[in-house]
């Protein structure tokens, strides 16, 4: 099996209370940093098919929501697993993913009832191109609505592998 680390940063850079281009750029750069860490564990099955597994921690960064209110969200730990049907350069992919995640705080008081767990599954295409690796498809989250962060999300996700080790 080959293994990976990741390391995730996201950066929001809007502001809820503002609408495109209204006031100075970058004026919220910074608010809501997630970072975090992911390690994958991946086996090829067959010469087209390969699993993976992996968890992964996010850091949640405190941000200032519509109503003035300073939203300190909980870190948030997934578990999650992939398949892949290579066709080089191009492979299929589905993943599941678990999360879990502490209740959230507003104005440092503790919300009651906002702590959760989803389940996400993942279906989209990768091409491959040497160390390049670009990624689309369509991310459908299930379970009870209150702990959905969305009913599903279209989105395209680009990468590169640093170092190969073999």
């Amino acid at each position: 099996p080959s293994l990976a680390m990741g390391v995730v940063v996201e950066l929001p850079t809007g502001n809820p209370k503002q609408v495109l281009n209204e006031g100075k750029w970058g004026g919220s750069l910074g608010t809501g940093l997630n970072i975090g860490l992911s390690f994958v564990a991946t086996k090829k099955i067959l010469s087209m098919f390969s699993l993976s597994a992996d968890i992964s921690a996010k850091y949640r960064g405190r941000y200032t929501n519509v109503a003035d209110a300073v939203v300190v969200p909980a870190p948030l730990i997934t578990l999650g697993a992939e398949g892949e049907l290579n066709f080089n350069p191009i492979s299929l992919i589905a993943e599941v993913y678990w999360t879990s995640f502490r209740e959230y705080k507003i104005a440092d008081v503790e919300q009651a009832g906002t702590a959760g767990t989803t389940l996400n599954t993942v279906y989209g295409l990768r091409v491959n191109l040497g160390n390049l690796r670009i990624k689309a498809g369509v991310d459908l989250s299930m379970g009870e609505a209150t702990f959905r962060p969305y009913n599903y999300m279209i989105f395209g996700e680009i990468s590169m592998v640093l170092n190969d080790v073999k």
